[in-house]
């Protein structure tokens, strides 16, 4: 639902200039008239996925960026407002997902929780 048809990628090394991110599968929504890119990717392990997390949000905030409070529920997701866009991270046991370049913070918020949803559904685990 809402999948900007042949939008799928996949991003295998650097992903959103993080030299730590690779194996980025990547789809563009379009919710509210607004476009953004959901993001996961499989890591080793829960804690690899954990790190990622914290890892994103930190080199986003080097470059400027600034963090938010998000209040959706996702337990352990870091937002951070950066160059008139939002992002959004958290990690599904070994799944790191998240939302790139989201106009605005509901819009972020709202493609995190179908996304987490999703990894939900298709995982039977929880998010980290």
């Amino acid at each position: 639902e809402n999948l900007v048809k042949g939008s799928a990628s996949m991003i295998a090394r650097d992903a959103f200039g993080f030299d730590l991110l690779d194996n980025v599968f990547t789809v563009v929504y379009d919710v509210d008239a607004g476009r953004s890119t959901a993001f996961v990717s499989r890591r080793e392990t829960a804690e690899e996925a954990r790190a990622l997390v914290s890892d994103l949000h930190s080199f986003f905030a080097q470059y400027g960026g600034r963090s938010v409070e998000t209040g959706i529920g996702i337990e352990g997701a870091r937002m951070i407002e950066i160059m008139g866009t939002f992002e959004v991270m958290f990690s599904f046991g070994e799944y790191f997902a998240g939302v790139h370049e989201a106009p605005d913070r509901k819009h972020a918020e709202k493609i995190a929780l179908l996304l987490a949803g999703s990894l939900k559904k298709t995982t039977g685990k929880k998010a980290d």
